[in-house]
């Protein structure tokens, strides 16, 4: 768990990814949020 904030840069790009992922494996339960 040692400099886990170090490799934040690209987690930006990432959440995107996994956020389209999860709305369309789970869109009766996702709700994008408003930012």
């Amino acid at each position: 768990m040692r400099n886990i904030t170090a490799n934040w840069g690209h987690a930006a790009h990432d959440w995107k990814v996994a956020m389209n992922q999860f709305a369309i494996l789970y869109g009766d339960r996702f709700t994008r949020p408003s930012w």
